[in-house]
């Protein structure tokens, strides 16, 4: 089954308070964030193609970052949108002329760089088995639902609540047609804040695929230094 990834890097990162500079763009352990995760997928044998969203005044930085590191399965940077949903489909427009309809598309974060192999590898046979798969883990904490922020409206279970990473994987031709109906029906993406989201609301069953807790998304001055401990003692292993 042919595999192929979209990175998504069209945000600007705010709440991770690193400066100007976009979050996915920080070098941690001698690389870009975006370089561990792009590395990751470049080097899994079943990942064939990668195509990346970036943030428009840097796509040409990234364009020679992957160029230097030998990143040869990247296919394609394109502009990012103003939303992750946005990019996403940016990215999906840019691969699908070149693969058939059936194939799975790996969707990530590009500050979500602690993932492996055996992960990537259990998201396409999953994907492959059953249409889609999203990683996920179990809930560590008890999931409150609030309406205004202030007052608990529901309690989820703990023991059925789990909670959604990346990668998502999906076919390429029933992401797309997603993303084209949704868009016509909220352009603004209004409470998407994912593929799985995405896909739920328009009538997929969605199949889940275990993950990890360390399989961390960068999004505030905490996960940065996180990231540097992390690396750092992978380095001494």
């Amino acid at each position: 089954m042919t595999a192929i990834a979209v990175i998504f890097a069209g945000g600007v990162g705010r709440r991770a308070d690193v400066g100007e500079m976009p979050k996915q763009f920080l070098t941690v352990a001698g690389r870009p964030i975006i370089g561990h995760t792009l590395a990751v997928f470049a080097d899994h044998p079943q990942i064939e193609g990668i195509y990346i969203a970036c943030v428009a005044e840097w796509i040409d930085w990234l364009a020679e970052y992957v160029t230097q590191a030998g990143f040869a399965k990247v296919r394609a940077i394109v502009a990012g949108g103003e939303l992750a949903q946005h990019s996403i489909r940016h990215a999906l427009d840019a691969a699908a002329p070149h693969w058939e309809d059936d194939t799975i598309v790996l969707v990530h974060d590009a500050v979500r760089p602690i993932i492996d192999h055996t992960l990537i590898t259990a998201v396409i046979a999953h994907a492959a088995r059953h249409g889609n798969a999203v990683t996920c883990v179990p809930a560590p904490e008890t999931i409150v639902m609030s309406e205004d922020g202030e007052s608990a409206t529901a309690l989820l279970q703990r023991s059925r609540s789990f909670i959604a990473q990346a990668p998502q994987a999906f076919g390429l031709a029933e992401l797309r047609a997603a993303h084209e109906h949704y868009a016509g029906v909220d352009p603004e993406y209004v409470d998407v804040v994912d593929s799985a989201t995405l896909m739920a609301r328009c009538g997929h069953r969605i199949h889940l695929v275990g993950g990890r807790h360390g399989n961390l998304k960068v999004t505030y001055p905490v996960d940065v230094g996180f990231l540097e401990g992390y690396f750092a003692a992978e380095a001494e292993r």
